[in-house]
């Protein structure tokens, strides 16, 4: 009799457990599909949400048009959408307003359940959206002027640019217009390339926007200084601590040894020579500028010096502290290697030039504010190239053209 109880006893839980077998999976197949829905709506609001960004930057370019912020908020989308499979058939609606500086995406997904739960709905259909606003224009302290070149920026090893509050304009249209390779990094509120770029997420903060509008020299129409005939011819000095005074340097100008100069306000003319800071020396002056012009009218400064320079703050060169004869025919280097660059306040303005920065410190670090305009740029090694906004900081003005209103670009809720 115990053994008949038995046996019926185990037919019964047999019983019991096949009729709640389907009942526990589609439990567990509710539990993965919830999951699974969280998951794929998380990574769906965080490229809506990067979308929103990369199209609202472009209002931080200009406030007129639709279109362009669409079409670049859609590109950022899609992109994202199709490298990945788990996003096959999703929907991408965008609208931008030039009126509010805003752009909305929303996206769109249908979600294939588990057996069990597609019973009672399948597919499960995923809706995010996302609106990001422009606000005020962007600071500029970066422009590449060269429009075929490839990598007209270009940052290898451990280079950086840091401009978290100001805008990069590379007016390029090469596929690979900005290069940034190995553990080198861009940051900035904006980075914005006429043509493509090379690097990923590791070396961008934000991600460059591309097939942006090239940006206009705001220099090009500025008269340069005038000048007569030379005052000095092959200066050079060395182990000398005292000033020197403004004026024409023809053949260049050259400081040696462990001299300590300062420079007297004004501008000092570099004509058919270059100028060379070398060995451990110290040059410093505020209200100074400096104007290339002629054969082999470079600048370079070794890994030695110490440098701390401002520009004018009136004349042809206000708010300028190196301009190059846009006139030149080949590109000269304005190389600065040096380790001891605290300041240079103002703008360097080499249109047919390419400033090189092969430091292994912070370049500029101290200065209130520094802007680079130059056909192209490269930074080698561990040099960090700081450029800093505060115009408020200093008397020194800013060009027009190149201070804004320190736009940024924000989600709104």
């Amino acid at each position: 009799m115990i053994s008949r109880v038995r046996h019926n006893s185990d037919g019964n839980v047999a019983l019991i457990f096949a009729l709640v077998a389907p009942l526990l999976l589609a439990f567990a197949g509710a539990g993965v599909d919830y999951a699974r829905h969280n998951l794929i709506r998380a990574d769906l609001q965080e490229i809506a949400d990067t979308a929103a960004l990369a199209g609202a930057r472009q209002y931080l370019l200009a406030k007129q048009g639709d279109k362009l912020p669409e079409a670049l908020a859609r590109q950022a989308a899609e992109t994202r959408l199709t490298g990945s499979d788990h996003f096959s058939g999703a929907s991408v609606t965008v609208a931008a307003n030039a009126n509010t500086s805003s752009v909305n995406v929303e996206i769109a997904y249908s979600m294939t359940p588990s057996f069990l739960v597609g019973i009672f709905k399948n597919p499960i259909d995923i809706e995010v959206k996302s609106t990001a606003q422009a606000s005020g224009s962007a600071d500029i302290c970066v422009i590449t002027l060269n429009k075929t070149a490839r990598e007209t920026l270009l940052l290898s090893a451990d280079a950086k640019i840091s401009g978290s509050k100001c805008a990069v304009y590379n007016n390029s249209t090469n596929a690979v217009a900005i290069g940034s390779y190995n553990y080198a990094k861009i940051t900035s509120s904006l980075t914005c390339s006429a043509g493509g770029f090379s690097g990923t997420n590791m070396n961008y903060a934000p991600m460059p926007l591309t097939d942006c509008p090239a940006r206009d020299d705001p220099l090009a129409t500025r008269t340069p200084p005038t000048f007569g005939v030379c005052d000095h011819t092959k200066f050079s000095v060395n182990n000398f601590v005292g000033a020197i005074q403004p004026g024409v340097y023809c053949g260049g100008l050259t400081i040696l040894g462990s001299s300590n100069v300062e420079f007297q306000p004004g501008i000092y003319i570099i004509k058919d020579g270059d100028m060379e800071v070398l060995g451990t020396s110290r040059i410093f002056g505020e209200k100074v500028g400096f104007y290339f012009i002629g054969n082999g009218a470079d600048l370079f400064m070794n890994d030695s010096v110490d440098v701390s320079l401002s520009a004018p703050l009136t004349g042809a060169m206000a708010g300028v502290l190196v301009w190059q004869d846009p006139g030149g025919k080949t590109v000269k280097v304005f190389e600065v290697a040096s380790n001891n660059v605290k300041t240079l306040v103002g703008t360097i303005y080499l249109p047919k030039g390419k400033f090189l920065g092969r430091a292994n410190a912070p370049v500029a670090q101290s200065s209130a504010y520094t802007a680079i305009i130059a056909d192209r740029i490269e930074l080698l090694g561990g040099v960090n190239l700081v450029l800093n906004t505060n115009y408020g900081a200093t008397p020194v003005p800013v060009p027009a053209g190149l201070g804004g209103t320190g736009g940024q670009v924000s989600l709104r809720q």
